[in-house]
């Protein structure tokens, strides 16, 4: 964002975020407060096929991760225990996240609970590392407190978990999907289609990808519509796209005339 606006000075951009809780591994619940046991290096060990040197292997792990880290100023530290879904679902560590939203904190939150857990080895999955976290961004402690010790949110974590997966069909992560509105370029998987479709950057990118997308949706918005060339190609969307019907259409265009 602020490499766009360095650039474009004279542009304002307004971006709403909507978080989706996500679980690699589905939506049955575990006991709750089980205890963490597999580590990250465990989970990647895993991951690169479970054969050969352990220590090897996470080492090799381990060094990607810091080379790709380093161009981000992010020190990765693969100690941390309960890193991966198949031990913990994270429901405590995902409502948090919802309910910080109420006071504007989400993102900022998100943000010190990423720092925690991949680069500081404590667990989102740790009460504690909950509680530092929330009274870090300026959560109140005794009203966190209160919240992590009922259920408020966790059917929502739970249903997100199932339909994401299930109806959704989405089965990677990090998925960003981006909405222009104001030329009814609308979709992805967690809305109906608008006249064009939406913005879709799948896995995680850098600077200079999303620098690229912002500048698209520029474009896009001076023309007024979505024009899908070998510039927008990169983020064009996959198997969840479709057709609108006609009352989507419809809907769509009498949108846009408002705007």
């Amino acid at each position: 964002m602020e490499r766009f606006h360095a650039a474009h000075q004279d542009v304002s951009v307004e971006l709403n975020v909507t978080r989706h809780p996500y679980s690699f591994v589905g939506d049955k619940p575990i006991a709750k407060g089980a205890e963490l046991k597999e580590t990250w290096a465990d989970a990647l060990y895993r991951y690169m096929g479970s054969t050969g040197d352990f220590a090897q292997k996470t080492q090799t792990a381990s060094r990607m991760l810091d080379e790709l880290g380093a161009a981000a100023g992010i020190a990765f530290d693969i100690r941390v225990k309960g890193a991966h879904d198949r031990e913990n679902f994270y429901v405590d560590s995902q409502r948090l996240v919802l309910w910080a939203g109420h006071f504007g904190k989400q993102e900022e939150l998100m943000s010190e609970l990423n720092a925690l857990h991949f680069s500081r080895a404590q667990s989102a999955g740790e009460r504690a590392t909950l509680m530092t976290a929330a009274e870090t961004v300026g959560l109140d402690a005794a009203e966190t407190a209160t919240f992590l010790d009922g259920d408020e949110l966790a059917d929502a974590v739970w249903a997100s978990y199932k339909s994401t997966i299930e109806e959704k069909r989405i089965r990677s992560i990090p998925l960003f999907v981006f909405s222009v509105p104001s030329i009814s370029a609308v979709g992805g998987p967690f809305r109906a289609p608008g006249r064009d479709e939406g913005y879709v950057v799948r896995g995680s990118g850098n600077e200079e990808l999303f620098t690229a997308l912002l500048e698209l949706m520029l474009r896009d918005s001076r023309a007024g519509k979505r024009t899908l060339d070998a510039k927008a190609a990169p983020f064009k969307q996959d198997e969840w796209w479709r057709e609108p019907t006609a009352a989507e259409a419809a809907a769509a265009d009498t949108c846009t005339a408002k705007a």
